[in-house]
């Protein structure tokens, strides 16, 4: 495979990487409430939900090496302690499991008798499948299955669009559109899935070639592609939220897709959002399934864990979270990850710095803030 086919194949990877059960609903859920306004919203999200994870993406791509070693400048078990919190989180008791019950949630749209658990078993040994080698992955997501999920975007911005009725006027001033958005951008924090998924499509194009500077233009120029495709993909959800807010306002928001498919797609809604759900769960649950196995054999078990265990492991736990919830173990993962991520945003933005100034600025950022994150917190109870 050309270079430029690498790159391309990488960025779409990166896209679906990023582009799972949340990114279906915040971006409608922005331009729903900003109304005319919503190209204030367009920018606050771009700013926070494109340039946060650009930031961290660029940050790990700098230093040329895995997440573990990225995060251990801030000490061993600390960094540890932030990636199984992460990865948590991203993962089997978070995310993962989230991205099973809106996969099937999307399916049950064509089969309504469907159970969940059934489904879940056969969901994930599917996304286990593409998640069992490293490299299928990349080329696994960015061959087979993003050019779908693409398509299946694409139809429902251009039909949703073409027949969109017109935007009642702003009901905020741009300021406030503008911060909404921005907010909720950050409320995404993918800029934890960055430091992992940046590492990832490192490793994908260090395996055919051992120069590091041409493995850091190749990794950048894939990041800018999968940012491309999602920005495209939020200004144009933004919109239809705009656009169909009306038709939106007593649906709750995981039925948004669904929704807007059936006023301007007819009788080819159903499959169509149904399959675009699926695939964007497929996609973001393939490379979580992936991230917190290695997590587990590598670091937890110092590779004591057979490769297949661990997958089956973290397949188990995302079911099983999926089916029964642990609300308390959720709920405590993400306070402390609430608390740490403007650590870890200080953290990256401090790392570029660092690697162009030989400073070691990043890991007193990291701490400085997180104290300070700390004490607001706690100033808060009071």
């Amino acid at each position: 495979m050309t270079q430029p086919k690498r790159i391309l194949t990488a960025g779409f990877a990166i896209f679906s990487m990023f582009f799972g059960s949340g990114n279906l609903v915040f971006p409608i859920d922005i331009g729903k409430t900003a109304l005319g306004g919503y190209g204030w919203g367009v920018l606050g999200l771009l700013l926070s939900g494109i340039g946060m994870p650009l930031l961290g993406m660029l940050s790990v791509l700098l230093y040329g090496s895995d997440t573990r070693v990225y995060m251990q400048r801030l000490g061993r078990w600390p960094a540890l302690a932030l990636m199984f919190i992460m990865l948590s989180l991203m993962g089997p008791f978070g995310v993962g499991a989230r991205c099973l019950l809106v996969a099937h949630g999307g399916v049950a749209l064509m089969w309504p008798a469907l159970p969940l658990l059934p489904f879940a078993v056969v969901f994930g040994a599917l996304a286990t499948v593409f998640a069992y080698k490293g490299r299928m992955v990349v080329e696994g997501l960015g061959r087979v299955l993003t050019p779908f999920l693409l398509l299946g975007i694409a139809a429902l911005i251009v039909f949703g669009l073409r027949q969109a009725p017109a935007v009642l006027p702003a009901p905020q001033p741009a300021w406030e559109l503008f911060k909404s958005a921005f907010l909720t951008g950050y409320e995404l924090m993918d800029l934890l899935a960055a430091f992992f998924f940046s590492a990832t499509i490192l490793s994908y194009f260090a395996e055919d070639q051992a120069d590091p500077k041409k493995t850091f233009l190749h990794g950048l120029a894939a990041c800018l592609v999968g940012a491309t495709l999602l920005a495209l993909v939020y200004v144009g959800f933004v919109a239809l939220g705009a656009h169909y807010a009306p038709e939106l306002a007593h649906c709750p928001q995981q039925s948004y897709v669904p929704a807007i498919a059936k006023l301007c797609l007819g009788a080819w809604a159903l499959p169509i959002a149904s399959v675009t759900i699926a695939l964007a769960c497929l996609t973001t649950l393939i490379v979580l399934i992936r991230l917190f196995a290695t997590f587990l054999q590598r670091d937890l078990s110092g590779n004591r864990l057979p490769n297949e265990a661990a997958l089956l492991i973290t397949l188990a736990c995302t079911i099983l979270t999926a089916r029964i919830g642990f609300t308390t173990l959720t709920a405590f993962l993400g306070q402390a990850l609430t608390l740490a991520y403007p650590a870890l945003v200080a953290f990256a933005i401090a790392s570029i710095i660092d690697r162009f100034y030989r400073s070691k600025l990043s890991t007193w950022a990291f701490w400085l803030v997180l104290v300070g994150a700390l004490g607001v917190d706690a100033a808060s109870w009071k």
